[in-house]
């Protein structure tokens, strides 16, 4: 569609957290707060990083469950700080296409 663009991400970690049973509009929402908090501080080291790109949201046909992620900044790769929120979760995704926009 002319309002994505194909992009390659390589291996890298992503911190996430899965809203289940809300509209992918509401699910995106409550995501994204738990996952801003955990770059403002909402971490084992009270660390605050920088607001990266993409926000990707996984989204599966007939499932009411969506995976909300922020890509990880580069400098914090190695060796990122555990979220002290149970349902916020840090990840390593392996490289993948991805449609933005």
């Amino acid at each position: 569609a002319k309002d994505y663009e194909l992009r390659q991400y390589e291996t890298a970690k992503w911190v996430s957290t899965v809203i289940r049973g809300e509209s992918q509009k509401e699910a995106m929402r409550q995501g994204f707060w738990k996952l801003f908090h955990y770059i403002q501080g909402k971490n084992e080291k009270e660390m605050k990083m920088d607001m990266t790109v993409p926000v990707t949201c996984l989204v599966k046909s007939g499932c009411t469950d969506f995976k909300i992620s922020f890509f990880v900044p580069f400098e914090h790769q190695d060796s990122p700080p555990q979220p002290t929120e149970s349902d916020v979760f840090v990840e390593e995704r392996k490289a993948a296409a991805i449609f933005v926009r």
